[in-house]
């Protein structure tokens, strides 16, 4: 991952921290409260990193949407984005330049595929609702080190400790 060096790094580590963690921005002249939605949402993709990031840059389409890089429910059928908790106990957030946040608890745990024509995960992503309710906005998308291969009776998992970003 590249960074375009505009972040100092005492802003890298509170954004890591509000994003994972629900931890306010202390900003100069008083804090950031509105801290989000309590949870963000695990997403899966069937298309290649930079497929991804250039196909989400606004709000995410839905599943089955016109553009959508996630399976379809004739791939994956009872696919649907995983909630997960944004708290200090579910991710940890260390370092200063590079900061890194880890999924420090429970797996990822996705749904069982019903019988559909299965899918190949390629990237995973960290989603988070919009504030006026219209959908999704993609956060962070990843490279996945082992593809995932999705059939009838598989539940897609990623180990707590697997899922690590880096902001330099």
């Amino acid at each position: 991952m590249t960074s375009s060096g505009c972040m100092q790094d005492w802003y890298e580590d509170a954004w890591l921290d509000y994003i994972f963690k629900k931890s306010p921005i202390l900003l100069a002249g008083g804090t950031m409260t509105e801290d989000g939605p309590a949870s963000c949402k695990l997403v899966l993709f069937t298309d290649t990193l930079a497929n991804v990031v250039a196909a989400h840059t606004s709000t995410m389409p839905a599943i089955d949407g016109v553009g959508s890089k996630e399976p379809t429910s004739a791939q994956y059928p009872g696919y649907a984005r995983l909630s997960v908790t944004r708290n200090g106990t579910e991710w940890s957030v260390t370092g200063t330049a590079p900061t890194i946040a880890t999924k420090a608890t429970n797996d990822a745990v996705f749904a069982t595929s019903g019988a559909g024509s299965g899918c190949t995960i390629l990237t995973c992503g960290l989603a988070m609702a919009r504030k006026d309710a219209t959908g999704d906005v993609l956060l962070y998308a990843w490279d996945l080190l082992n593809d995932i291969t999705v059939s009838n009776g598989i539940a897609p998992r990623i180990n707590a400790g697997d899922l690590v970003h880096e902001q330099a």
